[in-house]
């Protein structure tokens, strides 16, 4: 993003981690990130040093901008605009209860991720023994939609009674987790 000023300071980025992130032009840095340990600490963090205050970017275009690159680095956000194509991105993990609940022959329930996570979505029985795996991946944030058939992970129909879908979502670069339980009645 090109940032206008009548004087600049400019810094370099110095060390693994550290790396430019806005210029006042092709060679002169304004900014610089950072991800790693920070001294002898052992967790790592980020950071993100400008060479100027950030309220005299005049123009609100462009500090929006900005903004939305400071935040996507930090957070995983994919983007602060109101509306729009990413109106659907929540703004906090959920798992929404299930319909209908009791079910038969399937049930379906909604998870929010705020940004882009390690996901668990398991069935469990009402002995707390999993029975099945619906989703172990990463997925990008979003609102996520999925039915349960009332089958186990080898496809057998699974005995009338209380069933719990277990949600678990690890957020990608962040210390942010999430769990939450919903249970299930399934009649045959």
């Amino acid at each position: 993003i090109p940032y206008q000023v009548d004087s600049s300071d400019v810094v370099t980025p110095v060390g693994a981690g550290a790396k430019a992130c806005l210029k006042y032009d092709t060679s002169k840095v304004a900014a610089v990130q950072y991800a790693g340990t920070f001294g002898a600490g052992t967790s790592p963090g980020k950071i993100v040093y400008c060479t100027f205050p950030f309220e005299t970017i005049t123009e609100a275009q462009t500090r929006t901008i900005v903004m939305e690159r400071v935040l996507e680095y930090f957070f995983d956000i994919t983007s602060v605009k109101e509306g729009g194509e990413n109106a659907g991105i929540p703004s906090q993990f959920a798992l929404s209860p299930s319909y209908p609940n009791p079910f038969n022959p399937t049930t379906t329930f909604e998870y929010h991720l705020p940004v882009t996570s390690k996901v668990t979505v398991e069935i469990f029985n009402s002995l707390g023994q999993k029975i099945r795996t619906m989703v172990n991946h990463r997925q990008a944030a979003g609102r996520y939609q999925m039915s349960w058939d009332g089958r186990n992970d080898h496809q057998q129909v699974v005995a009338n009674g209380v069933y719990f879908v277990g949600f678990r979502a690890q957020a990608e670069n962040s210390p942010r987790s999430f769990r939450q339980v919903r249970k299930v009645v399934f009649l045959k």
